[in-house]
């Protein structure tokens, strides 16, 4: 009769495991849907958006872009490159 209590344990714990992976599923399914709409959604979606572009669009905002040099510390750029960088509003003293 204790073999009996052990399955009936163990169907329970399985039972459990199905209804647990059940709900993540349905989270992620439900995060994956609203990303693909509010990404839909946007006529900004910037996808693909070009380095010049998008520095266009943040000096147009009043941003300066810097990028980190160990040497002399937030260096201004003049041209963008495959980097880091910082934007600093154009009024902060940099």
């Amino acid at each position: 009769m204790g073999w009996v209590i052990i399955h009936w344990f163990e169907l329970g714990t399985l039972a459990l495991l199905c209804l647990n992976l059940w709900f993540v599923s349905s989270v992620l399914n439900a995060n994956d849907s609203t990303l693909r709409k509010s990404k839909a959604d946007r006529p900004d979606a910037r996808d693909g958006t070009r380095l010049d572009d998008a520095f266009a669009f943040l000096a147009a905002l009043g941003y300066r872009g810097f990028r980190f040099e160990p040497a002399a510390g937030l260096v201004p750029i003049a041209m963008p490159g495959d980097s880091d960088y910082w934007f600093i509003p154009a009024e902060h003293p940099a």
